[in-house]
């Protein structure tokens, strides 16, 4: 039986190759790939094309030391995966769950030394940022921090390819809104700008260009804002699934309306009757009023008329002097 050159190993090898002193490592994995870690020689390897270490094979540890390292004669050669105190062995021979003992040192033959999830948590949602790779539960992580084979559940938007497989057609965090969502409000942190909705992201999540959704609560982390960002959507473009309302109900709207009306004819009503108030002032300032005459203002009098007969200045004329009678 050839050794490996190219990795492969077993049914997925052309010639069948054996792990054995390959470069790659002496364990043929269940998929017939070659390496050294437990997702090599752990569940699944192929013994037929190189060496295991199978947990199954090993006891399970019943006091929490571990491996080649262990303190006690009767904890050598134990595994971890499957004990009360933990999956990993670490470098000290110690079970435990958290980094310190599925971190750098770790004996991966005594446990998990991949930091594989085996709750099906990963990611920040599980204890160890365990990773989804080899987990029973499936090998993509999800958003939300769990194992699973669900194209679209797990292996699609939002899937954490730090912590997994994902489908390399995914749409990828911060790729524009196919959908008219964006933000938070988005599995992919989807932004606006050049979506044909509309470059801005709303308060709610949604993407337009208008005034709701480039005013007052846009997200200018997912999209432009302010006026300089409002644009028409393209006229083949089908509504946002989101309508960006700014919070108002249909009742609040409709008693708004109601109360503009009414306030509406109130201000009618006011201006007619100015109007009104204005013209009767103005017909009564040509009404004559009794005022009394100036003081400074001289009484006229009444001039000599040059037809009429004056009378004379008596300077110069002789009076008539009665005379006795006889």
């Amino acid at each position: 039986m050839p050794t490996s050159t190219d990795g492969n190993c077993g049914a997925n090898s052309d010639t069948h190759a054996t792990c054995l002193n390959s470069e790659f490592g002496d364990c043929c994995s269940e998929k017939g790939f070659c390496g050294s870690s437990s997702l090599y020689c752990g569940v699944g390897c192929q013994k037929e094309f190189g060496t295991c270490n199978d947990a199954s094979d090993l006891s399970v540890s019943t006091t929490g030391t571990c491996g080649d390292r262990a303190r006690k004669a009767s904890d050598l050669n134990v595994t971890c995966l499957g004990s009360e105190w933990g999956d990993c062995c670490s470098g000290s021979g110690y079970c435990g769950g958290n980094a310190t003992y599925c971190g750098e040192g770790c004996q991966g033959a005594f446990g998990n030394p991949e930091n594989i999830s085996l709750d099906g948590n990963c990611g920040a949602n599980s204890a160890v940022f365990a990773t989804c790779l080899g987990s029973s539960h499936g090998d993509c992580c999800s958003h939300d921090g769990f194992c699973g084979r669900n194209a679209s559940t797990y292996c699609g938007a939002g899937c954490q390819p730090e912590y997994g497989h994902c489908d390399s057609a995914t749409t990828p965090w911060g790729a524009i809104s196919v959908d008219g969502n964006c933000g938070p409000n988005s599995g992919v942190l989807a932004i606006c700008t050049g979506s044909q909705w509309g470059d801005c992201c709303s308060g709610k999540g949604f993407c337009g260009g208008n005034s709701s959704y480039c005013g007052v609560g846009c997200q200018s982390e997912y999209g432009g804002c302010g006026p300089g960002a409002m644009t028409s959507p393209s006229p083949s473009a089908s509504p946002a699934p989101g309508i960006d309302d700014g919070g108002l109900s249909t009742g609040a709207m409709a008693g708004i309306g109601v109360g503009a009306g009414v306030a509406g004819c109130a201000l009618v009503g006011f201006a007619a009757w100015f109007a009104f108030f204005r013209r009767r002032r103005a017909k009564g300032a040509n009404v004559p009023l009794e005022e009394a005459a100036p003081r400074d203002v001289k009484i006229p009098v009444e001039m000599a008329s040059t037809t009429g007969l004056n009378e004379m200045d008596g300077k110069g004329l002789q009076v008539p002097v009665e005379l006795p009678t006889r």
